[in-house]
């Protein structure tokens, strides 16, 4: 399969001094189903001289065919990276590769994440932790810019979280760590929990608040309260926790 990635890749580590890729889709997905739910697509070998799918998504519609496509990408960067004074860390399933060898890998694998929105963090993380503190998340997902917002308190204060977010004319920078400071520690670990209730009260919660929704926490504290000690809003926030204990 012929893509034209290093010239890409080349490009962005010119003005980075690490970089990292990652994604993964588990057989298992409790998100199995809504994938299936987006049509069936065709099973395709992913080889260094077969042609590139002319329908790329039908393609991606099948979870194997973009496993298969990123083991394949990740093996041909390890394969031709080769820059002096760079990182390059990629995820492998739930292990991690790195060029050059990194010395500690514990904070970062094995990882069994389902989504690629918290290991993004766990790798911000821990590029924090070995001297990189200006970091860049490249995203389109709101999930990414949430979670973000949420944890980057947990880093060092000199330490800066910035999202490359969205796509043409609706391309900007995002700094996580500015927009967490403004809304305030307890407001922006609320984040995830009040975001997921509002995605799924989305009509009633816009009809409310469609203006200022984030404002209804700083008029409700129990809400914020609340969002923060739901069990499901701490996996995240603890293993960034854990990550950062591990990485000391």
């Amino acid at each position: 399969m012929h893509i034209n990635l290093h010239p890409n890749i080349s490009t962005k580590l010119q003005t980075v001094s690490r970089g990292s890729g990652l994604d993964t889709y588990l057989a298992d997905s409790l998100k199995g189903s809504t994938r299936a739910k987006r049509g069936q697509g065709v099973r395709r070998r992913v080889v260094a001289n077969a042609a590139i799918p002319g329908n790329w998504q039908n393609f991606l519609r099948v979870d194997s065919n973009k496993t298969e496509l990123f083991r394949f990408l990740s093996a041909a960067l390890m394969e031709w990276f080769d820059q002096e004074d760079k990182q390059l860390v990629i995820t492998d399933g739930e292990a991690v590769l790195s060029k050059p060898l990194l010395p500690d890998l514990t904070s970062l694998a094995p990882c069994n994440h389902e989504e690629a929105d918290s290991r993004m963090l766990l790798h911000a993380s821990h590029a924090a932790k070995h001297g990189h503190h200006s970091i860049v998340i490249r995203t389109v997902d709101t999930d990414v810019v949430v979670l973000a917002v949420s944890v980057v308190q947990e880093l060092q204060p000199e330490d800066e979280l910035w999202l490359a977010f969205g796509t043409g004319q609706r391309f900007r920078y995002l700094a996580a760590h500015e927009i967490a400071a403004g809304l305030g520690r307890e407001k922006a670990r609320a984040l995830p929990m009040f975001r997921s209730n509002w995605m799924r009260h989305c009509v009633q919660f816009c009809q409310t608040w469609q203006e200022d929704c984030v404002g209804s926490l700083a008029v409700l504290p129990e809400l914020t309260e609340g969002c923060c000690c739901c069990p499901s809003h701490h996996v995240t926030y603890q293993t960034m926790q854990c990550a950062s204990s591990r990485g000391s």
